[in-house]
């Protein structure tokens, strides 16, 4: 009889020790699965992209730049303005390395609208409904 209680004890641990593991396993995969359906981060940020290629200043949604920004460029162009889903979108000031400069409308990251492009404080052409005018 002494075996029989000893065995008995023995399969009690085992159930036990699976009981408290499943119950840890469960835990786990829903925590996961609530990481991974937590919303994405909506708000201010400052952010170093592509091997610190690309520094962006401002608003994100969804993880993408939206709102009011600054992008900077490696080859020290910058783009200050709107962005939409990722894209130059709305007013912006676009300053070329160059040294020209576009002050305008931006529509799905091009220049677009009206604006003009300035260079050594002279303006060099303008833009009227999405169209060069020339200089």
């Amino acid at each position: 009889m002494t075996k029989s209680l000893t065995k008995n004890r023995t399969v009690d641990r085992h159930f036990d020790l699976r009981h408290v593991f499943e119950i840890v396993m469960v835990v786990l995969i829903i925590a996961l699965a609530t990481i991974s359906l937590w919303p994405n981060f909506s708000g201010h940020t400052t952010e170093s992209l592509d091997q610190n290629k690309l520094k962006y200043d401002g608003y994100v949604v969804n993880q993408r730049f939206n709102g009011q920004g600054t992008l900077r460029f490696a080859n020290q162009d910058q783009y200050t303005g709107t962005f939409a889903n990722g894209r130059f979108s709305g007013k912006g000031h676009y300053v070329s390395h160059d040294g020209w400069e576009f002050q305008g409308s931006f529509a799905n990251g091009k220049m677009t609208g009206t604006g003009t492009i300035t260079q050594n404080n002279q303006i060099i052409a303008t833009f009227k409904n999405g169209e060069l005018q020339g200089q």
